[in-house]
């Protein structure tokens, strides 16, 4: 079987929308990271609130990456 041949639009599509989730998964984990390394030098009330935010962040990036290995 040529593999080369099948390789298509789609398949090109496909690996670089993974890519982009990737890159949306890691930009996620250094907003987790920020949000930690800010919460060290300040202490405000909203920080629980901020850590929140980003780990949900970083859950629905990795979400989105499985859903979409799954549906593509």
């Amino acid at each position: 079987m040529n593999y080369l041949a099948d390789f298509g639009l789609l398949s090109i599509v496909k690996i670089f929308l993974w890519t982009l989730l990737l890159m949306f998964i890691i930009f996620s984990l250094v907003v987790v990271r920020q949000v930690q390394l800010m919460s060290q030098v300040l202490t405000v009330p909203i920080s629980g609130g901020l850590k929140l935010v980003a780990l949900g962040l970083l859950v629905f990036a990795v979400g989105i990456f499985i859903i979409s290995v799954v549906v593509l």
